[in-house]
C-alpha cells in the first residue's frame, strides 16, 4: 500500500485513505508506524487496520446531532467518505463524497470553506439547498464536512429576522403615530398662523393670535401676535392723527366755503338790490316828474330784480330743506321735451347772444319725477353754461334713455370744467377757481339739490 511505503521510505508515520480490507470487504484505514532494527538489516513498519465506523472517531461522529436534516461526514484525501452520521444516508464501502475532487484540493491546501450545495445528488424526497461547512484536519489528511438543509439551518435567523421585522413594524407604527400626532399639531398651528396672517392682511388687527407649545412655531406665533398688537396700536394712533387732520381740513374747508358763500351771496344779493335801490330812488325824487312809460319801465325792472331775489332765496331754502331731510318729492308724469323747451325759452330772454337748442329723441319716454326740482336743475345748468361762455355760442340740451335710467346733459362752448374738479361739482357752493370765475359771481352749479 502507498501509505505503508511512504512510512518506510520517509521514516514517519502515515495514515492512509479508505481501503477495503482483503477478504473482508470492510472499509478500513491503515495506520503505519516505521521502525528500524538496532542491528543490521532492512527497516519496516508496524501497520494497524482500523474500522473508522467502529472506532472512537465513529462513535464521536455518530453522537453529533444537527437537527432534523443535519449530518457530519469525514472524508479522506481522495474524497472517500469515512464516517457519516444520521440522518444521512447509509454509508457504502468506498463511497465517494459528492465533491471528491474539490474536497481533495481543500485537504491538500489545508483550506476551510463554507457555502451552499444543491441536494439534487442526494436520495430521498428532500430538495433544495444545503448549508455546507468544510474543515481540513491538521494531524491527518482528512476533512470534516457538516451539512444541513438551508431552511432548517437558517430557521433561527429567519425567526430572528421575523421578530426583528415585527418589532420594526411596531416601532415604525409607533414612530409614524408619533410623527402623525406631532405633524398634525404642527400643521394645525401653521394653518392657524396662516389664517391669522391672512386676517391681518385684510385689516383684522383685533383678533388675538393663539400661542401654544414651546417650540419655534410657538415663538413665531408670539412674534406675530406682538407685531399685531404693535400694528393695532400704530393704526389706532394713525387713525387718531388722521381724524384730527381730517377734522382740521374739514373745518378749514368749511371756513373757506363759508367765506366763499358769503362773498358770492353778497355779490348775488347786491346786484339786484342795487338795481332796486337805484330805480326806487329815482322814482321817489321830488325834483323829477316821470312820465307813465318811464315809471312803468322802472317798476318792471324793480319787479324783475325782486324775482331774482326771490329765486335766490328759494334756492337757499330748498338747500336747507334737503340738508335737513325735510324735502318731499311730488312725482308726476313728465314730458321732457316740453320741460326743456320752457327752460330754454325762459333763459333765452336773458342772453340774446347765445343760441339755445335741444336734441332729444322723438321716442323719448314719459317718466315720473318732481317737475319743480327737475326744472330747477335744468335752469341751474343752462344758467351756468350761459355764465361761463361769455362770448356767446351754442348751448345744447340733449338726453338719452335706457332700461332703468334717463340721462340728460347741457353742453356749451365755454371753458369747461377741468377733469380733476368733476368729482366736486355736486358739493355745495363749489366753484372752480380761475380768472373767469373770479370775474363772474355765483354759488356753484346747484347740483347738490339732486
Amino acid at each position: 500500500y502507498k501509505s505503508i511505503k511512504q512510512a518506510v521510505t520517509l521514516g514517519k508515520s502515515t495514515v492512509s485513505g479508505a481501503i477495503l480490507e482483503p477478504g473482508m470487504a470492510r472499509q478500513v484505514i491503515l495506520l503505519s508506524l516505521p521502525f528500524q532494527p538496532s542491528g543490521a538489516g532492512n527497516g519496516g513498519a508496524l501497520v494497524a487496520a482500523i474500522d473508522v465506523g467502529e472506532s472512537g472517531l465513529g462513535g464521536f461522529a455518530r453522537s453529533v446531532k444537527l437537527g432534523e436534516t443535519g449530518y457530519v461526514e469525514v472524508v479522506d484525501q481522495d474524497g472517500v467518505v469515512l464516517v457519516r452520521t444520521q440522518p444521512g444516508r447509509p454509508l457504502s464501502p468506498l463511497e465517494m463524497s459528492d465533491h471528491p475532487e474539490r474536497f481533495a484540493q481543500l485537504i491538500a491546501a489545508k483550506q476551510p470553506v463554507t457555502g451552499t450545495c444543491h441536494t439534487c445528488h442526494q436520495s430521498g424526497v428532500r430538495s433544495g439547498q444545503d448549508v455546507l461547512a468544510f474543515v481540513p484536519l491538521n494531524q491527518s489528511p482528512w476533512g470534516v464536512v457538516v451539512r444541513q438543509s438551508e431552511s432548517e439551518a437558517l430557521a433561527p435567523v429567519r425567526r430572528l429576522r421575523d421578530r426583528f421585522a415585527a418589532s420594526g413594524a411596531i416601532l415604525l407604527a409607533v414612530a409614524l403615530g408619533m410623527t402623525w400626532v406631532t405633524t398634525r399639531d404642527m400643521v394645525v398651528r401653521i394653518r392657524q398662523l396662516r389664517d391669522a396672517s391672512r386676517r391681518m392682511a385684510e385689516g383684522d388687527l383685533a383678533t388675538p393670535i393663539a400661542v401654544s407649545g414651546g417650540d419655534e412655531i410657538a415663538a413665531l406665533s408670539g412674534t406675530f401676535d406682538n407685531m399685531r398688537v404693535r400694528l393695532n396700536e400704530s393704526y389706532a394712533e394713525i387713525g387718531r392723527k388722521t381724524r384730527a387732520v381730517e377734522e382740521a381740513k374739514a373745518r378749514s374747508e368749511a371756513d373757506r366755503l363759508k367765506s366763499q358763500f358769503i362773498s358770492a351771496m353778497s355779490h348775488e344779493l347786491r346786484t339786484p338790490l342795487t338795481s332796486i335801490k337805484g330805480y326806487s330812488t329815482s322814482l321817489l325824487r321830488d325834483d323829477v316828474e316821470w312820465d307813465k312809460t318811464t315809471t312803468r319801465e322802472f317798476l318792471s325792472a324793480i319787479d324783475q330784480k325782486a324775482d331774482e331775489l326771490t329765486t335766490l332765496i328759494d334756492k337757499l331754502l330748498q338747500m336747507s330743506k334737503i340738508e335737513g331731510g325735510a324735502i318731499k318729492l311730488d312725482k308726476e308724469p313728465v314730458v321732457l321735451s316740453r320741460l326743456v323747451e320752457r327752460v330754454l325759452k325762459d333763459d333765452g330772454f336773458r342772453s340774446p347772444k347765445h343760441q339755445l337748442s335741444e336734441e332729444l329723441p322723438a321716442d323719448f319716454p314719459i317718466f315720473e319725477a318732481d317737475v319743480r326740482y327737475l326744472e330747477l336743475v335744468l335752469h341751474n345748468l343752462v344758467e351756468n353754461a350761459i355764465k361761463y361762455s361769455p362770448d356767446g355760442g351754442h348751448i345744447t340740451v340733449s338726453g338719452k334713455f335706457g332700461a332703468k335710467e334717463i340721462t340728460f346733459s347741457v353742453q356749451d362752448e365755454g371753458s369747461g370744467i377741468p377733469p380733476e374738479h368733476l368729482g366736486k361739482v355736486f358739493d355745495r357752493f363749489y366753484r372752480v377757481e380761475n380768472s373767469l370765475t373770479r370775474r363772474v359771481a355765483g354759488t356753484g352749479l346747484g347740483l347738490s339739490i339732486t
